[in-house]
C-alpha cells in the first residue's frame, strides 16, 4: 500500500461518516420543536438547540427548514411504502387486503401523531408552492396506482364488479382516506373507527 492509499485510509478512519445518525438525529428534534411551536413559529437556532447539533452542521444536510419538513413527511410515507406494497402481491381477498391495510395505517398514524400537524402545515405551503404540490402529487399517486393494480387485480378475479373503473375508483379511495384523516385532525374525532368503517362503506359498494 502506497503512501496515498495509507492517507486515504486513515482519512476514512478518523472521519467516520456520521450521516446515517446525523440527519434522524435532526429530523426527530425538528419534530419536537415544530409539534410544539408549529412550523412557521420555529427556526434553525431552535432546531440547533433540540438537537445539540450547530446550526452550520444543520445546514451542510438541509438547505432550509421547508426542507426539514419536507424530508419529515417524506418519512412518513417511506415507512408505509412496504404496507401498500404488500397488498399487491397478497394472494388474500382484495377487499380484506384494503381493510388490513387501512387498520395498518391506523397504527402508523397514532405511532406518528406529533407528526399530523405537520403535514398539515406542509399541505397548506403546497396551496402557495409548486416544488411542494409536485412532491404531494408524487406521494398521492404511489398510492392510487397501487390501489388501481389491487383492484384491477379484484376484477380479474371476480371478487369486484366488472364494470368498475380501476383508475377513478382508486382515487376516490385515496381521497376517503385523506378526507377521514383531516376530518380526524380538524374535528378530534377518533381515527380508527372513521377510517375503517368508512373504507368498509366504500368497498361494500364494489363487491360481487
Amino acid at each position: 500500500m502506497n503512501i496515498t492509499d495509507r492517507l486515504v485510509e486513515y482519512g476514512s478512519m478518523a472521519r467516520p461518516d456520521v450521516r446515517d445518525t446525523r440527519i434522524p438525529e435532526i429530523l426527530d428534534a425538528a419534530a419536537r420543536v415544530f409539534s410544539k411551536d408549529g412550523v412557521d413559529g420555529s427556526s434553525m437556532n431552535q432546531i440547533a438547540r433540540e438537537s445539540g447539533i450547530s446550526k452550520a452542521t444543520i445546514y451542510h444536510y438541509f438547505k432550509s427548514k421547508n426542507e426539514i419538513v419536507q424530508k419529515l413527511v417524506s418519512r412518513l410515507f417511506e415507512e408505509d411504502v412496504p404496507e401498500i406494497e404488500a397488498i399487491v402481491n397478497s394472494k388474500r381477498p382484495v377487499v380484506l387486503r384494503i381493510l388490513d391495510y387501512s387498520d395498518g395505517l391506523c397504527e402508523l398514524l397514532e405511532r406518528n401523531s406529533q407528526l399530523f400537524p405537520i403535514l398539515a402545515e406542509f399541505k397548506a405551503i403546497g396551496a402557495r408552492s409548486e416544488s411542494v404540490r409536485q412532491v404531494l402529487r408524487g406521494f398521492f399517486e404511489r398510492y392510487i396506482l397501487v390501489f388501481e393494480k389491487v383492484l384491477e387485480q379484484g376484477i380479474q378475479r371476480q371478487e369486484l364488479v366488472p364494470d368498475l373503473s380501476p383508475r377513478p375508483c382508486a382515487t376516490a379511495l385515496v381521497a376517503l382516506i385523506e378526507g377521514c384523516i383531516l376530518l380526524s385532525q380538524d374535528t378530534g374525532m377518533a381515527l380508527r373507527p372513521l377510517l375503517t368503517d368508512s373504507v368498509a362503506i366504500f368497498l361494500q359498494g364494489l363487491e360481487v
